[in-house]
């Protein structure tokens, strides 16, 4: 095992491939990189003001892991970037972290898969230079395990690095800390003894404010549903808890936090969270409406009732690896999926990006919406040194013959927005109206984004049925004399564009 750590450490080669554009600064834009290969994100870091380094992972077949490459994709604006493949001998890698320590040094991690079989993996650490040149890296093989992925990636005030994983064996799951020293040296380990769900994720990380307590957000790691884990830096368990439900006596209403918990801390004790939230009605049959909620929560699991984003019939949620962020508390910015679509990891269905604001109160200032020409969703997002919002996600692209994953960046300024347009640059239009449902029986409602619109019924042959003039919000339209068939849609806005969409009466 030590020729092939010593293998690990000569055969770093690097692929630099640049995306030739000019090179010129914005403030915010939107990039795909469009690519034959199947590309995903899951972290990203700011680096340098404006300067953004992107992790993850290519993969010309799909799901086959003998051919996957660790990348990082390097922006500076939308005219300024490139991409970085990673090769590691014979193995296949991604990286899933990335983050920069307290002396600088830039630090990815992710896993390798080992040849032949190409089904143990391991963890594996990278250093890198402001070149993003290799200057350091480990891999760790744990004996006994088969497979221990790791999940995130902490900085320690020393330098050093701490990560969770969940380690697989044939016989046990079970919950992995490691410590790591400036050099990448493994300082300490620790495998705790409950054998843990083999459907375990854990989907954030937060150290308590004075940094002696570690907080984990998972799934199953120690009960049976969402839980909140708190472990010392010395990874003595301390508690664990179920995320409790909240009961309004007065609504008879339940809310339930079920999946992607991200959180920010606020105070020695408090913090926001955001995750996937069902929301059930004693008065009423269940749903199954899944949607993104935010709240404020203590570390002993007391928590406010959640300011429910999107729409009540469309299935919202946050973005996968960070929800939610802020530099201040005033203004907590958020990002999701809008439309997400949760029976299929391909589907063939349109859905946006969303991204907005909340004020202190968790009153939503404002939201927009990004995409829509095919599928999208949110992976992470966080807020920039220029007081701007950075969010990377994935599109997926249904309609083509390759039906290739890549990798979409949205740069947006505090109001959330595209401000800078370069005619060169194909750039996605924002949202300005939704409607729902699709189909309809006798009504329909039009959310509107915009301040006012104007909105025309059609039939198939182009004749005019209803007319109504929109203004901002819910817009309810009664359309029960119309007999069942296909219409047109047209809305025209004061800015003289026009979203034309076709809906059906059931």
């Amino acid at each position: 095992m030590k020729a092939l750590v010593s293998l690990f450490k000569l055969t770093g080669a690097i692929l630099f491939l640049c995306v030739c554009f000019p090179a010129n600064a914005q403030n915010s834009y939107s990039l795909l990189f469009s690519n034959t290969l199947n590309e995903n994100t899951s972290d990203f870091i700011e680096y340098q003001p404006n300067k953004f380094a992107i992790v993850g992972w290519s993969n010309p077949n799909g799901w086959l892991k003998s051919t996957s490459r660790a990348k990082i994709w390097l922006i500076g604006s939308e005219l300024d970037t490139s991409t970085l493949t990673f090769s590691f001998g014979d193995t296949a890698a991604y990286f899933n972290n990335i983050c920069k320590r307290t002396d600088g040094t830039i630090t990815a991690c992710g896993n390798m898969y080992m040849p032949p079989d190409y089904e143990k993996s391991y963890m594996f650490f990278v250093d890198f230079d402001s070149l993003f040149q290799i200057i350091n890296q480990k891999v760790f093989v744990f004996d006994g395990w088969n497979k221990v992925p790791i999940f995130l990636m902490l900085a320690t005030n020393n330098n050093g690095l701490i990560g969770s994983a969940i380690a697989y064996a044939d016989d046990s799951t079970r919950l992995c800390m490691i410590r790591l020293n400036d050099a990448l040296d493994m300082v300490s380990n620790k495998f705790y003894s409950q054998s843990i769900g083999l459907g375990c994720d854990i989907s954030d990380m937060i150290y308590s404010q004075d940094s002696s307590q570690l907080w984990l957000f998972a799934e199953s790691a120690f009960s049976t549903g969402y839980d909140f884990t708190v472990i010392d830096t010395s990874f003595n368990l301390i508690s664990f808890k179920d995320f409790p439900k909240y009961w309004n006596s007065s609504t008879m209403e339940v809310q339930a936090y079920s999946g992607e918990a991200t959180a920010k801390l606020t105070s020695d004790s408090t913090f926001i969270l955001t995750g996937v939230i069902t929301i059930a009605n004693m008065n009423h049959p269940p749903t199954g409406d899944q949607s993104m909620g935010v709240s404020e929560w203590d570390s002993t699991m007391v928590w406010t009732p959640a300011t429910i984003i999107g729409s009540p019939d469309t299935t919202e949620y946050p973005a996968w690896a960070n929800g939610i962020d802020f530099i201040n508390p005033d203004s907590i910015y958020f990002a999701g999926t809008y439309n997400m679509s949760t029976g299929s990891f391909y589907p063939h269905t349109k859905s946006w990006i969303m991204t907005g604001m909340l004020n202190r109160e968790l009153q939503q200032q404002f939201i927009h919406y990004y995409g829509g020409d095919a599928y999208y969703q949110a992976y992470v997002m966080k807020c920039t040194s220029d007081g701007g919002v950075f969010i990377v996600g994935r599109r997926y692209d249904y309609l083509s013959i390759e039906n290739q994953d890549d990798v979409y960046v949205l740069k947006l300024n505090k109001q959330g927005l595209i401000t800078n347009i370069n005619p060169k640059i194909s750039f996605l239009k924002e949202r300005l109206a939704f409607v729902s449902p699709n189909p309809f029986t006798d009504e329909f409602t039009v959310n509107l984004l915009a301040n006012k619109a104007k909105m025309n019924l059609l039939d198939l042959s182009g004749r005019s049925l209803l007319t109504v003039n929109l203004s901002f919000g819910s817009n309810g339209i009664n359309a029960e004399h119309l007999k069942p068939g296909v219409y047109v849609l047209k809305i025209q806005f004061e800015n003289g564009e026009i979203l034309v969409e076709k809906i059906i009466k059931q």
